[in-house]
């Protein structure tokens, strides 16, 4: 029944906010009985799964959201993360780029896909990427460091120091962004800048 389905549901919710997934995967497998092809149960199931390391198992999950729904934003941004983190990045960068044609304004996705774009030295897509992902998320320390990291590869170090500035001021204890403003004045020579 439609309560009890939305019980278990909430309940799931709960436990995978509280990061206790074996719970959370307890409550979902229970839900997915009720209503087997749920896509938003079955995404979770995959997330769960996931967080408990079975990768496998999440995969299966989110594969079977796509034969439902083969443009469910979350399942193929899920499934981008996953073989990613497998280093199957051409698998991974084919689910993200499909994510950000699905839900343009998905900032974390813009950012996974710019990180793989930079493994794939694609600096130019890269750089649009977390730029995207800035305009979505002004706040987003990251994307603004990892840009930063685009510039300095694209030998423009005025625009990556901008960018390593504008982390701290986002994330004052961003220590990659500290990090990487110090390598980039070493390697101009300002040490004194280096230090400080």
């Amino acid at each position: 029944d439609t309560n009890h389905f939305d019980s278990l549901s909430l309940l799931a919710n709960i436990f995978a906010i509280n990061r206790n997934f074996d719970k959370a995967k307890e409550f979902l497998e229970k839900a997915i009985e009720i209503q087997p092809k749920n896509t938003t149960i079955l995404n979770n199931l995959g997330t769960a799964y996931k967080e408990l390391g079975k990768p496998k198992e999440a995969i299966n999950f989110y594969q079977k959201v796509l034969e439902i729904d083969s443009n469910h934003p979350n399942a193929n941004f899920n499934l981008g993360i996953v073989f990613y983190k497998f280093k199957e990045l051409k698998k991974a960068k084919n689910y993200l780029e499909k994510t950000v044609k699905i839900q343009p304004n998905y900032a974390l996705a813009h950012f996974s896909l710019g990180n793989l774009q930079k493994e794939f030295k694609e600096l130019k897509k890269a750089k649009l990427s977390y730029l995207k992902a800035i305009e979505l998320r002004s706040d987003f320390a990251s994307a603004q460091n990892n840009l930063g990291l685009v510039f300095s590869a694209m030998d423009d170090p005025q625009n990556a120091i901008s960018c390593y500035k504008k982390t701290i001021k986002i994330n004052s204890k961003h220590a990659g962004a500290y990090n990487n403003l110090g390598r980039i004045y070493t390697e101009m020579g300002e040490f004194k800048k280096a230090i400080n």
